[in-house]
């Protein structure tokens, strides 16, 4: 028996190689990607069949990594999907600032906001530049990129 994708109606061997085809954003038919699947299937799971983001505790929602509570389930989705419990893999590029930010424009609005004097605000855009610059060329990240 195979399983074949909803959107495009390729075949696949097992319903685990047609979720991995969905998740990897293979199917040409669809945007759905690990992300967008993940969120649409969180919104969906009211029961927690799937997932375990949270329960429905005394008149709000919980979420199950932290306890925070919500009035509804939809604003529990969106602060499961928010970066709340993800790593902190930016840090500020002042070596003598320990800050560490979850988003890249976390780090970018903490150096817009001049806290650690490491530069202006007008320099910023150029950081910006320079950076993306590097992303969209496939290019190393350099000290230069950041003026130093």
């Amino acid at each position: 028996m195979h399983v074949e994708c909803e959107f495009c109606e390729e075949q696949f061997v097992t319903a685990s190689g047609a979720f991995h085809h969905l998740e990897g954003g293979c199917c040409e038919k669809s945007n759905t990607n690990g992300d967008t699947l993940a969120r649409q299937i969180q919104n969906l799971d009211i029961d927690n069949i799937l997932t375990d983001i949270g329960e429905h505790n005394g008149g709000q929602w919980k979420c199950s990594l932290c306890s925070k509570g919500f009035r509804t389930r939809s604003a529990l989705v969106m602060h499961w999907n928010s970066p709340a419990h993800s790593s902190k893999p930016y840090h500020c590029i002042n070596r003598g600032c320990d800050k560490h930010f979850i988003t890249l424009s976390a780090l970018f609005q903490h150096l817009e906001s001049e806290s650690c004097g490491i530069a202006g605000f007008t320099q910023i855009p150029l950081y910006y530049l320079r950076l993306t610059d590097s992303i969209h060329n496939g290019e190393q990240i350099t000290l230069f990129d950041f003026g130093r």
